[in-house]
């Protein structure tokens, strides 16, 4: 997956493991969150939940080069599978609509998983809760993020 750019990032051991959806255009390393708006949002979000790095990995659901949007597909599915087989993760934080399509394959593979919007999603809304709605999440408090509103 390295190879070709759309591999994850973090600990090959993660206790989170969190799926956003496709590399951003601006991510010109291949870096989830790697710049931009989301990418400070979600370095705010770890430093503020004191998310050991060596905690989290993070992944995309399309496993899509730089800049390309398109619906996750069967190869996608592959690919993310294999990434759970590898990094057993305890828990998977699923990170917009797109990311969702994983949700069968955690199931399939007794993976706890739970689901949030993208921070994009925060951003353009103008909401600065997404802190809270991952520390719901992850079970170091409870939230405010009702799901029903996205």
């Amino acid at each position: 997956m390295w190879q070709e750019g759309v591999g994850m990032i973090g600990s090959q051991t993660p206790k989170f493991l969190i799926v956003a959806q496709e590399i951003g255009p601006n991510n010109v390393n291949n870096l989830p969150f790697e710049t931009g708006p989301t990418g400070y949002m979600m370095s705010d979000m770890l430093s503020k939940v004191k998310m050991p790095l060596g905690d989290i990995a993070i992944t995309n659901m399309a496993k899509v080069p730089r800049g390309t949007r398109r619906p996750v597909n069967t190869r996608d599915m592959e690919l993310f599978e294999q990434e759970l087989i590898n990094l057993k993760p305890k828990k998977i934080i699923f990170m917009g609509s797109l990311s969702r399509a994983g949700i069968p394959i955690a199931k399939s593979l007794n993976i706890d998983y739970g689901e949030m919007p993208h921070l994009g999603w925060f951003r353009r809304a103008g909401r600065s809760d997404y802190c809270d709605v991952f520390r719901s999440i992850i079970g170091t408090e409870k939230s405010v993020w009702d799901a029903k509103e996205v």
